[in-house]
């Protein structure tokens, strides 16, 4: 018995498949429209407008210039993956950094409490000088209200001396003036000769002198006057040496008070720059502080920062891995696009013998 002849003529047809592409091509233009540090704006708009027309086109059927567009995109893709992989290296140089970064940001903190520390002994010191130098002031003040005390004590005596002194000229020129003829009384000077210890006598001898007029005056009147012009002149010659005799003393204190005022000058100088000194020291001290705390914030953030370097790095990883799994795996099928094979059953050829049959024979005959 024959069986029938059948044939794939007559069989249902596969439902179509799904764009493939679709996906591709919106992995690729993703890529390159993210890849901001990679390409310029212009470019990155141009093949994004251009990767459908070209990559979607089968590879043997691309013409000259899809050709040159697909090559074109190959090239960016490589320049993006290359930018990634850079990226990738230098976090994760710093990744191999941090783990030394903990001892650098600990020494920095030491070294800013050893500076402190030094400051703060420097401090000290500085007190110390400026305690010395106001000690110093102190004890060069008194001793220069010393001097100036001996120096009155020296110059008190030849003040009075001098003073004596202008008594003595006044009395001796207006015995002179009233010899000369003048009107003017002899009072005062005979008041300055009894001060003085001149001789009673020869004082009560000038007063009876000056009762008389001028041309009723002898030669004992003449002897008179001129004896206590010579006794007030006696006078004053010992007043000057007097004077003489203690100008080297009031000189020698003038110069010790004058010596002693400079060392108070100088001590002031000292105070100052005693003063200054502590002060930049203990702005030193408020530098190095905050140095320090800020160094202690600085390795106390060691842990959160590293995670940040660590963290900045897997994403980096994970970033060039996707765009090699996703953007450059995409690429590559559509770059190698051929068309799909056609598995579709077709009707043999009339007088070709379906397997298994001969023509209008069945196996079993």
């Amino acid at each position: 018995m024959k069986r029938s002849s059948t044939t794939r003529a007559g069989r249902a047809a596969k439902a179509p498949r799904s764009d493939p592409l679709r996906g591709h091509v919106d992995a690729l233009v993703g890529a390159i429209g993210g890849a901001v540090g990679a390409l310029p704006p212009s470019a990155r708009a141009m093949l994004c407008a251009l990767v459908e027309g070209a990559c979607g086109t089968h590879a043997g059927e691309r013409h000259e210039y899809q050709a040159r567009v697909v090559e074109m995109l190959e090239e960016a893709l490589q320049g993006i993956e290359a930018q990634k992989q850079k990226a990738v290296e230098v976090a994760r140089a710093r990744v191999d950094a941090v783990a030394s970064e903990k001892g650098v940001r600990q020494e920095a903190l030491d070294a800013t409490r050893a500076r402190m520390a030094e400051v703060e002994v420097t401090i000290a010191q500085m007190h110390s000088a400026m305690t010395a130098a106001k000690a110093g002031l102190a004890a060069k003040i008194e001793d220069m209200k010393a001097q100036r005390k001996a120096q009155d004590a020296a110059e008190a005596p030849s003040r009075a001396t001098a003073k004596d002194l202008d008594s003595v000229k006044g009395a001796l020129e207006a015995v002179q003036a009233w010899q000369a003829g003048s009107s003017a009384p002899l009072k005062a000077a005979v008041d300055a000769g009894r001060r003085f210890r001149i001789d009673s006598s020869l004082l009560d001898s000038l007063a009876h002198v000056a009762k008389k007029e001028p041309s009723a005056r002898g030669g004992f009147d003449a002897i008179v006057i001129q004896s206590i012009e010579e006794a007030f002149a006696k006078v004053a010659s010992d007043l000057e040496s007097t004077m003489a005799s203690g100008e080297a003393l009031r000189a020698a204190r003038v110069a010790a008070a004058a010596a002693a005022q400079a060392a108070v000058g100088e001590a002031e100088a000292a105070v100052n720059l005693a003063r200054e000194a502590l002060r930049a020291a203990e702005q030193a001290a408020r530098v190095c502080a905050a140095e320090a705390k800020a160094a202690e914030r600085h390795a106390g953030r060691w842990l959160s920062d590293a995670k940040v370097v660590m963290d900045a790095y897997d994403e980096l990883v994970r970033d060039l891995c996707s765009f090699r799994t996703e953007a450059m795996a995409s690429f590559m099928a559509l770059k190698a696009l051929a068309p799909e094979p056609d598995f579709t059953e077709k009707a043999p050829l009339e007088g070709v013998a379906v397997e298994g049959e001969v023509q209008g024979v069945t196996a079993s005959e």
